[in-house]
């Protein structure tokens, strides 16, 4: 124990941790504040139809059945009066000949606007009108996608290619009624933000951990161990080391950019499932927000422990950083393309992934590192001064 711990200690190093630091700032704010933000502040009426979701879950709870959909779309002539004040009140909407919502409905349709008509049909979804235009385009998207979900299915069935397996699933949402979730369509944003996160967990765990045994090898460290009477079993601490500092590191990483997806304001459908009638995606098996949120970091915290492992073998053959980093970057490469194109595509998604193959290829991963690493180690034993 006291030498595994002593391991851990070369492993983080102030420097290392330093900049490890510094490229999660500069990662975050580069590629994932974006799909934070896109959730809750500039996707509209994407933004808006979240804010009606969350409506909805605060008075009906997790799912709306329907004499909870016909009291819920009493907004939307609150909304249609509220959108009225506005007009009447806006020297913009006079210029252009508008007088009421309808006058904007009427606009909409047509495709030949003056500048006037132009400037008057957005302003109804600014700021300065409370957004209450792209508010009437939520709930009036949300009572289409919630009255026509019978024929999204019926498509989904009959015109798109799926396997039997899929059918099936398709129709046991319906028959048990989890489609009545008021699940907003977010999936796309969160898995977009925990795939970068998954990228993010490699590459710091292949910064902190991979110099370990590279560096002692460089220092000749290795040579001293093999005159030891335990020295040839050190390697085996350094890979234990290597993969407790990069789980540590993983979960560091989950409690710091969770906290910061909490700003999208999604934490609150934790609960819901996510085959509800507002999005367009539906999975393989039942399965909440939450649920679907702790999958994601399951597959990334593989894919950072997987990846130590095998970055452990490369450092092993390895007499100099340079030569390591060399090794590093093509492995990595490849590691981001799996994650990108392959499992976080759209996991467990029914039409566009396999729900075996999403967790296949990261458990191969991980087999592979451990197995990999596991000969290295017998290696070691043996090897002659």
């Amino acid at each position: 124990m006291r030498i595994l711990l002593l391991e851990m200690k070369k492993i983080w190093r102030g420097r290392i941790l330093l900049l490890v630091a510094l490229l999660c700032g500069l990662y975050s704010v580069l590629f994932m504040d974006f799909y934070v933000g896109h959730i809750s502040i500039t996707d509209h009426p994407g933004a808006e139809t979240t804010e009606l979701a969350g409506y909805m879950l605060d008075h009906y709870g997790a799912t709306l059945e329907p004499d909870e959909f016909d009291e819920f779309m009493r907004l939307r002539p609150q909304f249609v009066a509220e959108a009225n004040q506005y007009i009447a009140e806006m020297p913009v909407f006079r210029d252009a000949g508008i007088y009421n919502y309808d006058d904007i409905v009427v606009l909409s349709q047509n495709l030949e606007r003056s500048e006037a008509e132009e400037r008057a049909y957005w302003v109804l979804g600014m700021e300065q009108c409370n957004y209450v235009g792209y508010r009437i385009q939520a709930i009036d998207s949300i009572a289409e996608n919630y009255t026509s979900f019978g024929t999204r299915i019926n498509t989904m069935l009959y015109d798109e290619p799926l396997t039997a397996s899929e059918q099936i699933r398709v129709r046991e949402i319906v028959s048990l009624k989890e489609y009545y979730s008021v699940f907003p369509d977010i999936i796309e944003y969160t898995k977009d933000y925990f795939k970068y996160l998954a990228v993010l967990c490699v590459l710091t765990s292949l910064i902190l951990t991979s110099p370990l045994v590279t560096l002692d090898r460089a220092r000749k460290m290795n040579q001293l161990q093999y005159a030891s009477a335990t020295g040839r079993g050190i390697l085996t601490r350094q890979l234990f080391a290597t993969l407790i500092s990069s789980l540590l590191l993983t979960l560091i990483l989950f409690v710091i950019f969770g906290l910061l997806f909490t700003r999208a304001g999604t934490m609150k459908f934790l609960r819901c499932d996510i085959n509800g009638f507002i999005g367009n995606s539906f999975t393989h098996i039942p399965i909440t927000y939450g649920g679907y949120i702790g999958v994601l970091l399951v597959l990334s915290l593989v894919a950072a422990i997987a990846s130590s492992a095998l970055a452990f073998v490369f450092s092993r053959f390895s007499d100099s950083l340079v030569t390591l980093i060399f090794k590093l970057i093509p492995f990595f490469v490849a590691v981001d393309l799996v994650s990108v194109l392959l499992v976080f595509n759209r996991p467990l998604m029914i039409g566009t992934s396999n729900a075996l193959t999403d967790f296949g290829l990261y458990a191969i991963l991980l087999f592979i590192g451990v197995a990999v690493a596991a000969l290295a180690l017998r290696r070691e034993r043996r090897v002659d001064i």
